[in-house]
């Protein structure tokens, strides 16, 4: 079960960092990137930040998820072979 902490713990970090990351961007974003542009394309470059985000977390939290099923899947599938 150590394992599966320590692995989780990277990923809690991953996903705070990522997300101060995100959040520092949005704001300079705002602050200094956006004269040029549209109230559309500042939007669009929000939600576009966003959905990468979302991505990037989703693919790393989905690893851990399905590594930690097939984990929680091998004494079932032991138990049946017996």
């Amino acid at each position: 079960m150590e394992g599966c902490c320590r692995g989780m713990q990277g990923r809690i970090i991953a996903t705070i960092v990522l997300s101060v990351a995100w959040l520092c961007f949005v704001l300079l974003y705002l602050a200094f990137w956006t004269t040029g542009l549209s109230l559309f394309q500042s939007v669009a470059v929000f939600i576009v930040s966003l959905l990468v985000l979302g991505g990037l977390l989703g693919v790393m939290w989905v690893r851990w998820g399905m590594k930690m099923a097939e984990e929680a899947a091998k004494p079932k599938l032991e138990a049946k072979k017996k």
